[in-house]
């Protein structure tokens, strides 16, 4: 079973929430469907978002999986509010909805893609369907769906998630933290520990950031970690 993590900064642009417990999601209105979100757009090479992830803007991926610990492929499972790129073994388990347009090649897809312009798509599976609002080209691609130019009706509001995630995000980092975490090894490997209920950290973007190595949460199940993300220089 995830724990229950939020990233709670009014700078940082990321958001985790690597489980959903009733509580928090519903103090984070309609952005509480997310385990990652971004304001802004996401980059990742080698990485895998077990639960839903989304971006306000482009999301940007190679070699990456999404959605493996969601129980059917018909849940929405990515969400871009503007343009996806994917590419070099990437894995989706779910619907992926864009915005934009969608631009993929070597992937396997165990869902469907909702485009709202476009969708290229070179070598690779697709176990649902494809609809795109404007044009579709596919080249050496298995789709077990439909393939339909249907108009595109997005099922969230990214910026709606973006005012409730910055006003949250303002009102968490006012609480006092109650707990402390450990860095070993020059911070490659930072652990934070928690008991039963909401246990509050605060720690800095410079070290949450540089932290290359493992980052753990350790507690019971009913466990609630937030993290208050302070800076006050820029960081990369």
């Amino acid at each position: 079973m995830f724990k229950k993590i939020t990233i709670a900064s009014l700078i940082l642009p990321l958001f985790l929430f690597v489980s959903i417990s009733s509580a928090f999601a519903s103090s984070f209105g309609a952005a509480g469907r997310f385990n990652v979100y971004s304001l802004g757009g996401i980059d990742v090479i080698r990485s895998n978002f077990q639960g839903v992830a989304g971006a306000g803007s482009n999301i940007v991926v190679e070699d990456f999986q999404v959605g493996d610990g969601l129980g059917s492929s018909q849940d929405y499972t990515l969400y871009a509010g503007g343009n996806i790129d994917a590419t070099y073994g990437s894995n989706f388990n779910g619907v992926i909805e864009v915005e934009g347009y969608i631009d993929v090649s070597n992937i396997y897809v165990e869902g469907s893609f909702n485009a709202g312009t476009d969708f290229i798509g070179f070598d690779g599976t697709v176990m649902g369907n494809i609809n795109a609002a404007n044009s579709i080209s596919v080249t050496n691609m298995f789709v077990a769906g439909d393939v339909t130019n249907d108009p595109f009706s997005a099922t969230v509001n990214h910026l709606e998630i973006a005012n409730q995630l910055i006003n949250t995000s303002s009102d968490y980092s006012a609480l006092v933290a109650n707990s402390f975490y450990t860095s070993d090894f020059g911070g490659d490997i930072l652990t934070f520990t928690g008991v039963s209920g909401l246990n509050i950290f605060d720690i800095t973007a410079a070290e949450f950031l540089n932290s290359w190595g493992t980052i753990k949460f350790v507690g019971s199940e009913d466990a609630s970690f937030l993290l208050n993300v302070s800076r006050s220089e820029e960081h990369t």
